[in-house]
């Protein structure tokens, strides 16, 4: 893994198929800097036009369209000493007979200590005076080139990120994106020293940042919406105006996130989200509105590491001892491994069983080699690296054996599966 460090010396105010500023490899680590909404630097001059300038492109290899993009946020701090907000809440956050009597909008100034992390106002007046505030920095723009070779502006968000201003992008977490260009194609700007939840005022505290990131591609893991997570929850992100419809993507896409990586259905996903589910407002300024969706991880202990009742052992499998043997070789069948699936996983990961032989098919009524637990079936197949990966993170399927070939001609299938396979199966099923 590298790390590289990027001065950059221009930006973009659009997510889109720019050209990439520098290429990295999964795993790599970029540090960089942005600028402030208003387009001014560290040392608070203006070097570009406002309006949330972007750094990058970032190309990272080997991301392609249907993969997803984890980028973990590992450092986010101001790095000068001085941001500024707008001082009147927007207009559509009151009531129209309030909106219509606000007084005038302008700018206030803020320092930040940096040293003692925390930001004040530069002239405060009244019952402000002492008014002192924690640093919480986060992003409040960033994302990846959007589907169909758009160019979106980095004053609106979709399904590729954008100008979310969510106060959950703080260091520490991991936010997950669609991959819809070649390389993803990272940006990272809009750093807010401090903002409250829906950005009413139409800024947090803007200012410069530097920012550590560390990107990695999920091969063949496809995800419809922006994901995130950090030590305490997983979220799911809908960007949409009207509300309820950015809520909707939210909800929608974390159903999805548990029925697939956690093995639940739907009536059993329903049950949790509906007394256990948070929402938080990302903003409720921009163009699209940001709702997140989050369930605690505590809640899902339990779900992502069900053992299995006959060795006690955890679902999933060290990726790393057997990536190579399941890879997957294209015009012939070949068996890579043997795996135990928990049935609801079956559909989602990308099984291509045998036209005479399906011992991966729940509804078959009997297969070659029998499980004993019901809440498993065994399976002879190969899978793609990237269901593996996907099955791995989601611990959804553990690995008996593997790295044997097996070329299966017709119907002598059935033959060298069993000759191949048979004593193995015996043994982990304690059938023998």
């Amino acid at each position: 893994m590298t790390t590289y460090t990027f001065q950059p010396d221009h930006y973009h105010t659009t997510l889109g198929p720019h050209a990439p500023v520098l290429t990295i490899a999964d795993g790599d680590t970029v540090l960089t800097t942005s600028v402030d909404a208003a387009g001014r630097d560290a040392s608070g001059e203006r070097v570009t036009p406002g309006g949330n300038p972007q750094t990058g492109p970032f190309f990272v290899t080997g991301a392609e369209p249907g993969d997803t993009l984890a980028l973990h946020l590992d450092h986010l701090y101001p790095n000068r000493d001085s941001g500024w907000t707008r001082n009147v809440l927007a207009a559509n956050v009151v009531d129209p007979g309030t909106a219509l009597a606000r007084p005038e909008r302008d700018y206030a100034n803020w320092v930040i200590d940096r040293a003692a992390g925390t930001a004040r106002l530069a002239a405060p007046a009244g019952r402000l005076t002492n008014l002192s505030l924690p640093l919480a920095p986060m992003l409040g723009c960033f994302g990846v080139a959007p589907k169909g070779r758009q160019a979106i502006s980095t004053a609106t968000s979709a399904e590729n990120g954008g100008n979310m201003d969510y106060r959950g992008f703080v260091a520490g977490t991991t936010v997950y994106f669609p991959v819809f260009e070649p390389g993803a194609l990272i940006f990272v700007g809009d750093g807010h020293a401090v903002q409250g939840d829906g950005e009413i005022v139409g800024t947090g505290i803007e200012t410069s940042f530097d920012i550590r990131f560390t990107a990695r591609v999920l091969k063949g893991r496809r995800i419809g919406w922006p994901r995130g997570e950090n030590e305490a929850e997983i979220f799911a992100v809908g960007n949409a105006r009207p509300l309820d419809q950015a809520l909707q993507h939210a909800t929608t896409e974390m159903l999805r996130w548990l029925q697939a990586d956690y093995g639940l259905s739907e009536i059993e996903a329903s049950l949790l989200l509906g007394q256990c589910v948070r929402y938080e407002i990302g903003n409720v300024f921009d163009p699209a509105y940001t709702v997140v969706c989050k369930v605690a991880k505590q809640l899902l202990g339990a779900l992502a590491t069900d053992p299995a009742p006959d060795s006690g052992q955890v679902w999933g499998f060290a990726l790393a001892d057997v990536a190579d043997a399941l890879s997957c070789s294209k015009g012939r069948r070949t068996i890579r491994g043997i795996f135990s699936v928990k049935p609801p996983y079956l559909n989602r990961i990308g099984f291509r069983p045998f036209r005479r032989f399906r011992p991966n098919c729940p509804r078959s009524p009997k297969s070659l080699f029998p499980s004993r637990h019901p809440h498993k079936i065994l399976v002879l197949n190969c899978l793609p690296g990237g269901v593996v990966a996907a099955a791995h993170e989601a611990r959804q399927v553990r690995v008996h054996a593997c790295n044997q070939r097996v070329n299966l001609p017709g119907r002598a299938a059935h033959r060298e599966v069993r000759r191949a396979s048979a004593a193995q199966f015996a043994q982990v099923e304690g059938l023998a």
